[in-house]
């Protein structure tokens, strides 16, 4: 690499450097909080017996179970972000417990775009059901002449396709990313679940174009309605099991989630 060519890629990068943190101040999420694609390894058994306690999804209230109506809307785009961020007591003590987010960060002309939906427990005493899914990620480069015949290499690494034909010099790795599992109705909330406090994505998309170049897409919650997470409520020696339904979509420039209800079995 000539020193002109040199000198000119780092005076790109530092610009890009700088366009990033003016961008993220001006179009960033709210989740200052909570990393989209954070992980957690707080699953924190009691160290006291406690009662033997299982819920199963329905939507149905009962004498033990209380089923809130909440049709919210948490929504971010480039043109409309309303409410982004949702906070919510879920057993009515005046503290919040859960809290919904979406965000996306875009460069100019594309060069980036960081974005994503997430649910967040905001304290230990509440749990989500998590679960976790490995990627397949290929990383590959290419080498083409510029305009001034000079070679210029590109590095790729993006979700791994199979049957794709990727040059010979594809290496494959993996990487995992933690998300609520999806429930179904009929489902059972138990202690076989893998509970954990935290933050976790449901959607998580980064796309890099530069001499680096990246597209990885994780998040089980694509195109997903009417489906439930599992939450957890730990109060003294006592644990409640309880749900959230929603929606999760998004498109090239939006992500949302849409709360229908959620449920709490408040009575043993």
């Amino acid at each position: 690499m000539s020193d002109d060519f040199a000198t000119g890629f780092y005076k790109k990068r530092f610009f890009q450097f700088l366009v990033y943190i003016f961008f993220s101040f001006m179009i960033g999420g709210c989740l200052e909080e909570y990393e989209l694609n954070a992980t957690s390894t707080d699953v924190r058994p009691l160290t006291t017996p406690v009662s033997n306690n299982y819920l199963v999804i329905d939507t149905i209230e009962t004498t033990d179970v209380r089923i809130e109506e909440n049709n919210v809307r948490v929504f971010f785009s480039m043109w409309n972000n309303d409410l982004r961020c949702y906070e919510f007591d879920i057993n009515n003590d005046k503290v919040a417990d859960i809290a919904f987010s979406c965000n996306l960060t875009r460069g100019p002309i594309g060069m980036y775009s960081y974005g994503g939906s997430s649910i967040g427990a905001l304290n230990k005493n509440t749990e989500i059901d998590i679960k976790r899914t490995k990627y397949a990620l290929a990383n590959y480069s290419f080498t083409f002449l510029d305009y001034s015949q000079r070679p210029v290499t590109i590095h790729n690494r993006e979700n791994y396709i199979q049957g794709k034909d990727y040059p010979a010099d594809l290496k494959v790795d993996t990487i995992t990313a933690t998300n609520p599992k999806i429930h179904s109705l009929g489902d059972t909330l138990d202690q076989s679940g893998t509970w954990s406090s935290g933050a976790f994505a449901m959607v998580y998309d980064k796309i890099q174009q530069d001499y680096w170049m990246e597209s990885i897409h994780t998040g089980i919650w694509r195109g997903v309605d009417r489906k439930f997470i599992g939450l957890r409520y730990t109060e003294g020696r006592r644990r409640y099991y309880g749900w959230i339904e929603l929606k999760s979509s998004q498109s090239d420039n939006a992500y949302e989630i849409r709360m229908y209800r959620y449920a709490l079995k408040v009575k043993l």
